[in-house]
């Protein structure tokens, strides 16, 4: 038969500490350098104070993703509406009809339900017989 030697199954210790003491070592210094950056933060960009009310705004770097993206059809029919319901503009000129600005059409509306409101309250059940008017007398140098 055929002997053989076989090797024992022991890892060295020594090389394996040095391994163990560099990854602490690592950690450690690691943890000191962020607790030294975040200690000088008030002295770096990111803790100096701006004038702006409310800081700086979260999208100064924001890029624009689609610089050349196509309108769609909704998009082009939003853009239109608004213009014309922010603008003058003839409906029909031939009858003379006009579309007005949103704004405007609402006043004139409004104004328009407000003296009927206040014509029918107004107009009494009974019509008032036509009193006239008395001048108060006037005395010397037209003073009353």
């Amino acid at each position: 038969m055929i002997d053989v030697r076989q090797e024992t199954d022991r890892i060295p210790g020594r090389p394996l500490g040095y391994i163990a003491a560099g990854v602490v070592a690592s950690i450690l210094l690691a943890a000191v350098v962020v607790i030294v950056i975040e200690a000088l933060a008030p002295y770096t960009t990111r803790g100096l104070q701006t004038k702006m009310p409310g800081g700086i705004p979260r999208d100064v770097g924001h890029v624009e993703a689609f610089l050349y993206q196509v309108p769609t059809d909704a998009e082009r029919q939003k853009a239109e509406a608004l213009v014309r319901l922010s603008t003058w503009g003839w409906t029909d000129r031939a009858a003379r009809r006009i579309h007005v600005p949103l704004t405007v059409a609402t006043r004139l509306y409004l104004e328009e339900l407000a003296g009927e409101a206040k014509g029918a309250a107004e107009k009494p059940s009974e019509k008032p017989k036509d009193k006239p008017t008395e001048k108060p007398a006037t005395g010397a140098g037209g003073k009353p």
